[in-house]
C-alpha cells in the first residue's frame, strides 16, 4: 500500500498549510513591522514644545477701596523735581496728567539699600515699583543647578524697574541687588497707584457729568447714558 499510494500535494488539494508554514508567515509580518518601526521618527523630549507660560491677569481692586486715604510723604523741592523727571520718562506714567503725577509723586516713599543687599528677589510676589535716585542696581536671573545666577542687566541713577508689580500681581522675574555702595530709591506700591488712578478717574467723570447735565439737548438722557458719555 505504501508503494502504490499517490503523493498528494497539500497546496494543490486545498489542504490547510502546516503550522510551520503559518509560523513562517507570522515571522515575515513581524519582520515587516520591525522594519517600519525602525523608520518611525523618534521624538526627542528636549525638542518638545515648552509648556505655555501661565497667564498674568491684572489685579482687581474693590471700588470701596477708593475711600482709602493715600499717605503723602514729605519731600524737598529738589526730591520732588528729581522724582518727576524720572516719572515722565516711564511708559507706565506718560499718559498721566499733572494732577495724577503730583499724587504719585507725593505717595512715593524712600528706600535705601546697602551694597549687595537684595531689593527684589526672583519668585517673590511683586509689591513695589522703584525709581533710582542715586546708585546702581544689578539684575540677575537664577540658573538653577546649571551654575550661579546670571547678570542680565544693570540700572543706574535716573532709571526705574519693577513696573510689572504695579500693573499685575505677578511673581518677580529676576533678582535686583544694590551695587557700588548705598543705593537710594523711591518706591510706590501697586494698591496706592491704582487708588490714585481710580480716584482721579471718578473725579473727572463727575466733573464731566455735571457739565453734561447743564446741556439742554441732553436733558432727557438717563443717568446711565450721561455717565457713558462722561
Amino acid at each position: 500500500l505504501a508503494d502504490s499510494a499517490e503523493y498528494i500535494d497539500p497546496n494543490a488539494a486545498g489542504v490547510p498549510e502546516s503550522e510551520d508554514d503559518n509560523d513562517s508567515v507570522s515571522d515575515e509580518s513581524m519582520e515587516g513591522e520591525d522594519d517600519e518601526a525602525q523608520f518611525m521618527p523618534l521624538v526627542n523630549p528636549s525638542l518638545r514644545p515648552p509648556r505655555r507660560r501661565a497667564s498674568i491677569c491684572a489685579e482687581k481692586l474693590d471700588p470701596s477701596g477708593v475711600d482709602k486715604e493715600v499717605i503723602q510723604i514729605p519731600k524737598t523741592d529738589e526730591e520732588i523735581a528729581k522724582i518727576r523727571s524720572i516719572l515722565v520718562t516711564c511708559v507706565l506714567f506718560e499718559h498721566l496728567d499733572e494732577a495724577q503725577l503730583k499724587k504719585v509723586n507725593d505717595a512715593m516713599f524712600s528706600v535705601t539699600k546697602d551694597e549687595g543687599e537684595i531689593i527684589i528677589k526672583e519668585g517673590d510676589d511683586g509689591d513695589n515699583f522703584y525709581l533710582i535716585d542715586s546708585g546702581n542696581v544689578d539684575v540677575f536671573i537664577d540658573n538653577g543647578d546649571v551654575g550661579p545666577a546670571k547678570l542680565v542687566n544693570s540700572y543706574c541713577d535716573g532709571e526705574s524697574f519693577g513696573e510689572l508689580a504695579i500693573m499685575y500681581n505677578a511673581p518677580r522675574a529676576a533678582t535686583c541687588t544694590a551695587r557700588d555702595g548705598p543705593v537710594k530709591l523711591w518706591a510706590l506700591d501697586r494698591v496706592t497707584f491704582k487708588i490714585i488712578l481710580m480716584k482721579t478717574a471718578i473725579l473727572k467723570r463727575n466733573e464731566n457729568k455735571s457739565f453734561l447735565r447743564e446741556v439742554h439737548i441732553l436733558s432727557e438722557l438717563t443717568e446711565h447714558e450721561i455717565l457713558t458719555i462722561a
